[in-house]
């Protein structure tokens, strides 16, 4: 008899997930007109599980909290060697990006009628606000996790 043994082939990607502001933070700020000094604590938006490895890993993604920008930033790669208690690594690949949020239109209206602004060339009718896509991998290889992000 033909007898088969199983070889048991490494996971490439342990776990994904995408953390940033959460949508009640974000509709907040989308009808604020001031977000000088804005910072929200990051929440997991989406994760393929719930490992305590993902949740004490979203605070290097975003290690100062959330920053509201009023430019668009460059997106950016890193990598980080996790070790937990036995000495085993875990890779974590963060993608950072800068996702466009619109502000209401109404709520701009009223700035203007309380500060007299003739024009809203001089207000920001948008935002940006950083969103990370994380891999995490047994697997140390950068360059192909940076293919596969970005």
């Amino acid at each position: 008899m033909y007898s088969q043994t199983l070889i048991e082939t490494p996971t490439l990607i342990d776990d994904i997930f995408i953390a940033g502001m959460s949508n009640i933070e974000l509709e907040v700020l989308r009808h604020s007109t001031s977000f000088e000094k804005t910072k929200t604590k990051p929440e997991i938006l989406y994760s393929s599980s719930q490992t305590q490895t993902l949740k004490n890993s979203i605070d290097f993604a975003f290690p100062n909290g959330i920053d509201v920008s009023l430019f668009q930033e460059k997106s950016k790669i890193y990598a980080i060697v996790l070790t937990n208690e036995k000495g085993v690594r875990t890779y974590l690949y963060i993608l950072l990006l800068y996702d466009k949020v619109k502000l209401n239109e109404d709520d701009l209206k009223v700035e203007i009628s309380k500060t007299s602004i003739t024009s809203t060339s001089s207000l920001s009718k948008s935002f940006y606000v950083p969103v990370a896509i994380c891999l995490l991998s047994h697997v140390m290889n950068i360059d192909f996790f940076r293919s596969f992000l970005v």
